[in-house]
């Protein structure tokens, strides 16, 4: 995923889903040449932000993350692109799901439960993978755009997919 960033300046709370959902259409706009899409971030933000409540988001609690593909639908009709599709993959795994994903030009909204980015949806931006060069051990790396800074981060996925408190799911985003 391209560096896109949408600043989370609003008068609204819980706007990591409508965040990231902006930063995936940005994405297709700027990187796979979907021109419908408007060219403002901001527009396009205010956009997905009309239709947030009709897909149960609010201020005070956000959207449950099972909502998620049909709140992507809604803006890809919006859009112009109505054959947008959003697959939801609650056991998500690195090279099956992150990695290839990512390959394959997909956006990619990941949602989390509980752990460090506990009630938290961002978008993947890609992956790395590192070996020690004493002990040979692989470290798989998710990168992310975390709404909470206008930089990447990383989340090593073996450790964070150990945490036994982690539940999450990752959303596809497809838009055509």
């Amino acid at each position: 995923m391209a560096s896109i960033q949408v600043k989370e300046t609003t008068q609204y709370d819980n706007t990591c889903v409508p965040t990231a959902i902006t930063r995936a259409f940005a994405y297709y706009r700027n990187e796979q040449g979907k021109t419908k899409i408007p060219a403002s971030n901001y527009t396009l933000y205010g956009r997905v932000m009309d239709i947030a409540p009709s897909k149960g988001w609010s201020k005070d609690s956000g959207v449950f993350w099972g909502k998620i593909g049909g709140f992507i639908s809604a803006v890809g009709d919006d859009t112009g692109y109505p054959n947008t599709t959003s697959k939801w993959i609650l056991s998500a795994t690195y090279a099956g799901t992150m990695k290839s994903a990512v390959n394959e030009d997909l956006a990619i909204i990941f949602s989390t439960q509980f752990g460090s980015y506990g009630n938290h949806a961002v978008n993947v931006a890609g992956w790395a993978e590192y070996k020690s060069l004493t002990t040979g051990k692989v470290s798989h790396m998710v990168a992310i755009w975390d709404g909470w800074k206008g930089t990447i981060r990383y989340i090593d996925w073996d450790a964070y997919m150990n945490d036994s408190q982690v539940i999450g799911g990752v959303n596809t985003v497809d838009v055509k």
